[in-house]
């Protein structure tokens, strides 16, 4: 049997694994399951992710492709909590995966969540919808450095799922972004980001204590245990997000050096203000943060302007679920300030005909 480490992603077909890394669980391996294997009523295809306290594969589920979430040894409860935290979003238009129930001849609301037992233990598991899709950290590792309205857009999708995670919820993501960030581009190759982790869960106003086995690049509260938690964990963890996709690495990102990086891109409008909104981010004093995520996306909407809404229209990936405004059907901007939704009876294939709209100034427009 396979198994895999959560940490460095290696694999293991004994058990056996030798990591250079002194905080590698090495005596903590997950199984991995292969293609063709049969978890209680699922039927495995791949596995698409090992997150820190489980495993996300594309599986079937009697005919039906879905995406099976299933805890890793000892994280019972943190499965139990994301059932729950899912059944609190399903009202989110946007930015979650669908909650599916957990045994095909239920309902969602009286079995969010299962257990099956496989290689004689039992494990905890969620379902939701299939969603098609790269992770973002994937993606960063072919470029690093993306172009910098995509960083932007990116972090603002993401913070509207942290948003609702905050209020709807009632908890703190707090983890980084980059391996809980699934990323498809919708038909005008926007990228469109999905909150499949959770994180951390840390409910709002709750006494921080130390994060146990905590990965690198966490809020500097979380390490020292002290205050309370607040939504600027997450403000933290989105500036860090983007602060590396426009440095286009990710190392120590919070330093002076790494800041200038980003900062100093040629294409970056308005880095001075940037700078001032993600140094203010950075700050190691939770209060002295942007306090909600509202307002750190507000200030960056500011000066990148907003992503183009959602549409019906299926992405490149066969997904569904895009939503247009009443009759919009193309999109173009001039600059980061000045964003417009244009309404045409054309289709949004014809979109080359979208130069020639009408808009509020006279810069040269692009077309989205």
């Amino acid at each position: 049997m396979n198994r895999v480490c959560t940490v460095c992603q290696r694999f293991s077909a004994d058990g056996n694994l030798w990591c250079e890394r002194p905080a590698c669980p090495m005596d903590e391996l997950h199984p991995l399951l292969d293609y063709g294997e049969q978890f209680g009523e699922f039927k495995i295809v791949r596995m698409v992710r090992m997150l820190s306290t489980a495993s996300l594969y594309e599986a079937e589920q009697q005919g039906a492709l879905v995406l099976l979430k299933i805890g890793h040894q000892g994280k019972d409860a943190f499965i139990k909590q994301e059932a729950g935290l899912a059944l609190k979003l399903a009202g989110a238009e946007v930015g979650f995966l669908k909650l599916r129930s957990a045994y095909k001849a239920s309902t969602v609301t009286s079995h969010p969540y299962g257990k099956a037992v496989y290689d004689r233990r039992q494990y905890y598991y969620v379902v939701y919808e299939h969603l098609q899709g790269e992770f973002l950290e994937d993606m960063l590792l072919k470029n690093p450095m993306p172009w910098y309205r995509d960083a932007a857009w990116i972090a603002v999708q993401a913070a509207r799922s942290l948003a609702e995670l905050n209020q709807r919820a009632g908890v703190v993501h707090a983890a980084p972004l980059q391996g809980a960030l699934l990323i498809r581009l919708d038909h005008l190759n926007i990228p469109r980001p999905t909150l499949v982790d959770y994180g951390w869960m840390l409910p709002l106003n709750s006494a921080l204590g130390e994060v146990q086995g905590a990965a690198e690049g966490l809020p500097p509260e979380l390490y020292a245990g002290r205050g309370q938690v607040t939504a600027a964990a997450d403000v933290y963890s989105l500036a860090r997000l983007l602060t590396e996709m426009l440095a286009g690495r990710g190392d120590d990102t919070t330093t002076n050096t790494s800041l200038t990086d980003a900062l100093g891109r040629a294409d970056l409008p308005q880095s001075v203000h940037v700078g001032a909104i993600l140094r203010r981010a950075f700050s190691r004093e939770p209060s002295q943060r942007q306090q909600s995520i509202a307002e750190f996306a507000a200030q960056i909407v500011g000066i990148f302007g907003k992503p183009p809404p959602y549409t019906t229209a299926q992405d490149g990936l066969g997904n569904a679920g895009l939503r247009w405004p009443n009759g919009a059907t193309a999109v173009h901007y001039c600059h980061s300030d000045c964003l417009q939704i244009v309404k045409r009876s054309r289709s949004w294939l014809l979109i080359g005909a979208m130069l020639n709209a009408p808009r509020a100034c006279n810069r040269p427009c692009h077309t989205a």
